[in-house]
C-alpha cells in the first residue's frame, strides 16, 4: 500500500478499521477509492486543448510545442498523457499520422504516390513512412494495400 497510497494509506486504513460494521468498512473503502478515481475523471482543459492540437495538425505537432501550450515541461506532459489518455503524446501523434494515410488513400483516385503521401502525412521521408507503416500494420504499404484489409475501415471512420 505504501507504493500506491504513500501517506494516504493511514487515512484509508483508519477509516476502514474504524467503521462499525463490515458493510460500513466496504462503504468507506469505496468512498475513498471513488474520490481518488474522480481526480482522473475531471476534465482537463489544457489536456483537451493539447489533444485537439494533435488531431488538428494531423499528428504533426512537436512535443515541445504541446508542452509549451500546456505550460509544462515535456516530462510532465508525457506523465499527464500516460495517466489520462493511456499513451504518450508522441504515440498519439504517430497514430494520428497513420490514420491520415488511410484518409489520403481513400480520397485518391489514382495509384498511391507513396513519397507524396509520406510528405502529406508529416513523415520526414519515404523510408521513415514505410518503417512507421510496418510498425502499425505489420507490412509495407504496397503489400498491405495489395490485399483486402479491414484495418483501414477503423482508421477512416469519422471522429
Amino acid at each position: 500500500m505504501d507504493s500506491y497510497w504513500g501517506e494516504g494509506r493511514h487515512e484509508f486504513q483508519e477509516r476502514v478499521a474504524d467503521a462499525a460494521t463490515p458493510a460500513e468498512s466496504v462503504r468507506q473503502a469505496e468512498a475513498i477509492l471513488l474520490a481518488r478515481l474522480e481526480r482522473f475523471r475531471r476534465p482537463d482543459d489544457a489536456l483537451s486543448h493539447a489533444i485537439a492540437l494533435i488531431l488538428g495538425s494531423g499528428g504533426c505537432v512537436s512535443i515541445a510545442c504541446l508542452a509549451d501550450k500546456m505550460g509544462v515541461n515535456s516530462r510532465k506532459l508525457d506523465r499527464t498523457f500516460n495517466t489520462r489518455v493511456g499513451l504518450s503524446p508522441k504515440t498519439l501523434c504517430r497514430i494520428v499520422r497513420f490514420q491520415q494515410i488511410f484518409r489520403l488513400i481513400e480520397r485518391s483516385e489514382n495509384a498511391a504516390d507513396w513519397a507524396q503521401i509520406a510528405l502529406d502525412c508529416g513523415y520526414y521521408d519515404q523510408s521513415h513512412f514505410i518503417k512507421e507503416f510496418r510498425t502499425f500494420a505489420g507490412k509495407r504499404p504496397t503489400a498491405y494495400f495489395a490485399e483486402q484489409n479491414s484495418l483501414s475501415d477503423y482508421f477512416t471512420a469519422e471522429r
